[in-house]
């Protein structure tokens, strides 16, 4: 399973989903058909050039941080959420862990630690992720991706409706976990990026 945080019309709605859920992602049409084929397409490929890592949101707000530097940057949350004996965004249960959301930026609070989850730039088109190497924001096209991200195009996550929409899986180094892009293939534009670790 792999912890996503999805948004309804109504509001902000937590949950574990299964990833033939989740992939696509809860605000477009598109799903993984199986769990084997999303697995498949998400393998890492070892090749260094391809990690995201050391990157800063808006340049100034590194990906795990406080919450006094979140707030100076982003102003105060739109709303947050408190649940308990949860996972965390690195894989550990813990008794309580508070989420910030700001406009579609979306952080974890565990303990004193802040760590960003998702931008969805659709709610939030003026932030940006920017790393030693490249940039990715809502102006990210797929063209972009496929010069930075090769390895990762080719191993493109399938499913249903993916001529409308692309997903792939970026490792982050040194761990297990992954960075999705998410894009729009009638406008070539990202839309989303999540922070996902896969059990």
């Amino acid at each position: 399973m792999i912890k996503m945080i999805c948004y309804d019309r109504h509001g902000i709605t937590y949950g574990w989903f299964l990833i033939i859920v989740t992939l696509i992602g809860c605000n477009s049409p598109g799903s993984v058909k199986t769990v084997a084929d999303s697995l498949k397409h998400a393998k890492i490929v070892p090749d260094t050039a391809e990690y995201i890592d050391d990157i800063k949101l808006n340049g100034a707000i590194r990906v795990k941080t406080d919450l006094k530097s979140v707030v100076t940057e982003l102003g105060q949350p739109d709303s947050t959420l408190m649940l308990s004996d949860q996972k965390s965004a690195d894989g550990q249960f813990n008794k309580n862990i508070t989420y910030y959301y700001f406009k579609g930026i979306e952080f974890e609070k565990d303990r004193d630690t802040m760590a960003l989850l998702q931008i969805d730039f659709r709610r939030s088109p003026g932030a940006y992720l920017q790393t030693p190497r490249f940039k990715l924001s809502s102006n990210t096209t797929i063209s972009d991706v496929e010069k930075y991200f090769p390895n990762a195009v080719d191993n493109e996550l399938r499913g249903t409706d993916m001529d409308l929409y692309m997903a792939i899986a970026v490792p982050i180094k040194g761990t297990k976990a992954m960075w999705f892009l998410y894009l729009d293939r009638k406008t070539e534009k990202l839309y989303r990026i999540s922070y996902i670790v896969p059990d």
